[in-house]
């Protein structure tokens, strides 16, 4: 049996598993994909969808992120990354920002005892 705590969708299993809340964030994210193609086809402009983009997506997906994160298996990041490749596909996602979890992830377990988290949209400087 699954049950969500503050958004977050957890099992009833002994172990921790976050395979409910992975599968339920990816849905409600690829509704709101959808409705920012839809905002795309009646002509909104690109700025104002990464907007949408962040605001709706992002959001969802980085709740929580920083907490069960380290509890993600392989295959749950690489679904999630899988979602990014197709979002950015659409062109919401620009090839300038890290569109990756597992670079998220390792990101703010580097800032320990920090307590803000790192954005999941983390702009590339060239050098």
């Amino acid at each position: 049996m699954l049950y969500r705590l503050l958004g977050v969708v957890l099992s009833d299993r002994p172990n921790l598993n976050f395979d409910g809340h992975v599968s339920y964030v990816l849905s409600i994210c690829s509704q709101r994909l959808y409705l920012t193609e839809l905002l795309r086809s009646k002509g909104m402009p690109g700025r104002k969808l990464h907007e949408i983009f962040v605001a709706l997506i992002v959001s969802r997906i980085s709740y929580a992120l920083s907490a069960c994160g380290g509890f993600l298996t392989g295959q749950q990041i690489n679904r999630i990354n899988v979602f990014f490749r197709k979002v950015r596909h659409f062109g919401l996602c620009s090839s300038t920002r890290v569109c990756d979890v597992s670079e998220y992830l390792s990101l703010n377990r580097s800032r320990v005892g920090y307590t803000k988290p790192v954005p999941l949209l983390v702009s590339h400087t060239s050098t």
